[in-house]
């Protein structure tokens, strides 16, 4: 496994975390680094964002919405999830629909074949 502190291992966390998906190392492949800012209650939020490309198979189920907070509230908010294919991402993408470290995805495309299956 990668070293504990790198994005890398904190993608195996997060992804474990927020869905119950146990990624494998050879199925994930760092693409990118982007960052952006935002203003949030009137101060400048800077963002770093490290995109990964994973595969996924046999996936039993996910489970979204599963680390609390102290209060027992869902932590992650998510309200839902799909599976997209490429040209879903290139469509959404062209509507305005992803977010903006999601729209980030099109660096992913290069490392397709690099993943194992």
């Amino acid at each position: 496994m990668p070293d504990a502190d790198s994005p890398m291992e904190k993608v195996f966390a997060e992804v474990g975390e927020e869905t119950g998906i146990e990624l494998r190392e050879d199925a994930l492949v760092k693409v990118s680094d982007t960052g952006y800012s935002f203003i949030h209650d009137e101060r400048r939020q800077a963002r770093q964002v490290h995109i990964f490309l994973a595969l996924v198979l046999n996936t039993p189920g996910v489970h979204i919405n599963q680390t609390l907070t102290s209060a027992g509230t869902p932590e992650d908010k998510h309200d839902g999830y799909r599976w997209l294919s490429l040209g879903d991402l290139v469509e959404l993408a062209g509507e305005g629909y992803l977010a903006q470290n999601s729209a980030a995805f099109h660096t992913a495309i290069p490392f397709l074949d690099r993943l194992a299956i």
